[in-house]
């Protein structure tokens, strides 16, 4: 009916919202600026005009009974809050911070995707289910971690290092910033090996 197709037009209004947010880049003409952002005050009157044409059908009880529309309500008040500062302020350091906060009112509109796409779903309430086992291996972890690194400080923690990398008599990359010095660097080696990080 003509529910399931407004919802699939608002789906699709919010994916291209997202393009649109993703369109942006530093530095960028004027032109692409003000474009991007008269797209912007064209997807947030969209979005005012599907909550108030929901809260005229449905009834502010029925349209506030249902947790996407209380989640669309709370982005549509965001929004507006931060674009009536971005206006007011304009060239403030508050009015950019303001519409990055707008944009990530309007970029969290995403999470309506996932109710429409059932394998999304099932996709995210997998990851909610397996939280707490998560959370018990980044546990170990990071006790495996913190053995390591004690046991790090006490066997390297008195070695020299060159400031300036790779010691090329030695092949040793422990420097300034990759050493067991302290528990604090003996930690973020072990991280940087772990992930395979070069930095």
């Amino acid at each position: 009916g003509l529910h399931t197709h407004f919802e699939h037009m608002v789906i699709c209004v919010i994916i291209a919202n997202a393009v649109l947010l993703a369109m942006r880049r530093t530095p960028q003409s004027a032109q692409l600026t003000d474009s991007l952002e008269l797209a912007s005050h064209a997807f947030f009157a969209f979005y005012v005009l599907e909550m108030l044409m929901k809260l005229v059908a449905l009834g502010p009880r029925g349209y506030l009974r249902s947790k996407w529309n209380r989640f669309d309500a709370v982005l549509v008040v965001g929004s507006a809050v931060s674009l009536v500062l971005e206006l007011f302020l304009d060239g403030s350091s508050i009015a950019q911070r303001s519409a990055q906060m707008g944009r990530v009112f309007r970029i969290a509109r995403l999470v309506r995707v996932i109710r429409s796409a059932n394998a999304l779903r099932v996709l995210f309430t997998t990851v909610y289910v397996s939280l707490p086992s998560i959370v018990n291996v980044t546990a170990l972890l990071g006790l495996v971690f913190f053995v390591y690194a004690v046991a790090g400080m006490e066997l390297f923690g008195s070695l020299g290092f060159e400031d300036g990398g790779i010691d090329p008599a030695t092949l040793s990359a422990i420097d300034r910033r990759a050493n067991f010095s302290s528990f604090l660097y003996a930690m973020l080696l072990l991280f940087r090996i772990t992930t395979g990080e070069n930095w």
